[in-house]
């Protein structure tokens, strides 16, 4: 029983830290009009990996995989402009080729 309370704080806790991390960025946002961060701001080092790491999470979700992300989590981060899910980075190279077919 207290393995299953440890384990319960611990969920709460990355929870909580998702969701402080988040307002982290809505804050860049509202500043910079835009959800790109630089992988190394330093006003604020951690919260570019912490993007970084949310675009790796969205595509082990898409992929069928363990994954911290959620569909809401999806829908708060495309809410604020974040484009990170459909970077060319994050997708095959079989998938960016039929996107450059269809770019003019």
């Amino acid at each position: 029983q207290l393995l299953n309370k440890v384990d319960h704080e611990s969920k709460c806790s990355h929870i909580q830290l998702w969701e402080r991390t988040y307002e982290e960025l809505v804050s860049f946002v509202i500043e910079f009009g835009q959800a790109r961060i630089p992988r190394q701001f330093p006003p604020n080092s951690s919260l570019g990996t912490w993007v970084k790491m949310q675009r790796e999470n969205y595509k082990k979700y898409q992929n069928g995989n363990s994954s911290s992300m959620t569909e809401d989590r999806i829908q708060l981060l495309k809410k604020i402009g974040f484009e990170g899910f459909n970077r060319p980075c994050d997708i095959s190279c079989k998938e960016l080729v039929s996107i450059e077919r269809v770019w003019p």
